[in-house]
């Protein structure tokens, strides 16, 4: 049987825009929220790091990130999507960004 469920991804930076890391204790606050809120949260954070790239005013500008997967089983729905709506603000905030990614998709689960 099959079980509807929706994948969040939420992709961070671990430097702030002036080159200096992200803090650890800012990436264990976000695994621990994640787990709090979808009861499971994966972190893709290779040994060497994850590389993205970002065109901002005419400058391609190298960034290193994390990616933190949870899957919600429980109760996907609009409940959690306003949780992330409201976590983006924040974590946009925290992590000093003009921009979060964020990505959603239904699936099922076998």
């Amino acid at each position: 049987m099959l079980a509807n469920a929706r994948e969040y991804k939420v992709y961070l930076p671990l430097t702030y825009p002036d080159g200096e890391p992200v803090e650890e204790e800012k990436l264990y606050t976000v695994r621990n929220r994640l787990l709090e809120c979808f009861g499971g949260v994966t972190t893709v954070r290779q040994t060497n790091y994850l590389e993205g790239f970002w065109i901002a005013e005419e400058e391609v500008i190298p960034d290193q990130i994390v990616i933190y997967t949870s899957v919600d089983l429980r109760h996907p729905g609009m409940e959690n999507e306003t949780f992330m709506l409201e976590y983006k603000d924040e974590l946009k905030r925290e992590f000093q960004q003009r921009e979060v990614f964020i990505t959603v998709s239904d699936m099922q689960i076998i």
